[in-house]
C-alpha cells in the first residue's frame, strides 16, 4: 500500500490517467458482456445474440465489439481522464479543505460546469468516431435523462470524494465510480431510452440470481425422469401377475 501511495505521489498524471482510462474502457466491456449486444456498424444500431445459447458453446468475447470499446478507451483517454485531473485539482485550489461548506461548493460547482462538459463529450465524441451524420443526435436524445440521473449519483460521490478521499488519487477514486457510470451511459447510448434502463436492470436482476432458472429446469427434469423410471418398471406383463400387483401399488400409492 505504501508503494502504492508512492507511485500516485512521485507519478500522480500517469497513474491517475491510466487508472481512469483503464476503468473507463472496461465498463464498456462490462455492459456489452451484461447486454450480449454488439454494435452492428457506425449507426450504433444493435442486434442482439442468439438466445437460449449454452454458456459452453459460445465463449464470452465474441459478445464484445472490440472497435467500439477501443473508441470509448480514446475518449476516455483523450478527454475524461485528463479533464478530471486537472478540474479536481482547480476545484481544490478554489474551494480548499474538506470542510462541509467548502464540500458542498465543490458538489455544486462540479454538477454546473463538469457533468454537462463531459456527458456532452462522451455523446458526441463517440458519434464523431462513429461518423454519424448529425453529431449531435444522441447529445439531444440522452443528455437530460444523463445529466439527471447524473445529478443524484455524482454527488453523492464527489461528496465522499472531496471530504475522504486525498486529493492526489482522487481521479482514480473518480474513474473507479465511473466505471458504473460509464456503463450506464455506454447502455443508454446502444438503446432507447427506456429499453435500456429495462436491459439494465435486467441484466443486473440476471446477475443477482442466475441460477434460479437453472435450478427450476433441473427439478422438471429430474421429475420427469423418475416419472418415466416408474412407468417402465411398471410396464403391464400377462405372464407375471406379481409384477401387475407391483404397478398397482406403485400407482396407487398416497
Amino acid at each position: 500500500m505504501y508503494r502504492l501511495r508512492y507511485v500516485f505521489q512521485t507519478h500522480p498524471w500517469a497513474t491517475n490517467v491510466a487508472a481512469y482510462s483503464t476503468l473507463f474502457a472496461g465498463a464498456d466491456l462490462l455492459q456489452q458482456c451484461m447486454l450480449g449486444d454488439k454494435e452492428a456498424g457506425p449507426q450504433g444500431e444493435a442486434e442482439p445474440l442468439s438466445k437460449g445459447v449454452v454458456a459452453g458453446q459460445e465463449a464470452l468475447w465474441s459478445r464484445v465489439d472490440f472497435s467500439q470499446t477501443a473508441k470509448v478507451a480514446l475518449i476516455g483517454f483523450c478527454f475524461h481522464a485528463n479533464f478530471n485531473f486537472y478540474w479536481l485539482r482547480a476545484l481544490e485550489r478554489g474551494f480548499p479543505g474538506g470542510g462541509a461548506r467548502n464540500v458542498g461548493k465543490k458538489v455544486v460547482v462540479d454538477q454546473l460546469v463538469a457533468a454537462p462538459a463531459t456527458i456532452t463529450a462522451f455523446y458526441t465524441g463517440l458519434s464523431v468516431l462513429d461518423r454519424k451524420e448529425d453529431v449531435f443526435e444522441d447529445l439531444r436524445n440522452k443528455f437530460w435523462p444523463s445529466y439527471q440521473t447524473g445529478l443524484v449519483y455524482w454527488s453523492a460521490v464527489q461528496a465522499v470524494n472531496f471530504s475522504l478521499v486525498p486529493p492526489v488519487v482522487r481521479t482514480a477514486f473518480i474513474g473507479g465510480c465511473a466505471f458504473v457510470w460509464t456503463a450506464f451511459l455506454c447502455c443508454l447510448r446502444q438503446h432507447d431510452t427506456d429499453r435500456g434502463l429495462q436491459a439494465l436492470l435486467r441484466s443486473i436482476s440476471n446477475c443477482i440470481s442466475p441460477a434460479r432458472g437453472d435450478r427450476h429446469s433441473v427439478h422438471q427434469t429430474l421429475n420427469t425422469a423418475n416419472t418415466e423410471s416408474i412407468a417402465a418398471q411398471c410396464t403391464p406383463d400377462p405372464k407375471h401377475s406379481k409384477h401387475r400387483e407391483h404397478c398397482s401399488t406403485v400407482y396407487t400409492r398416497p
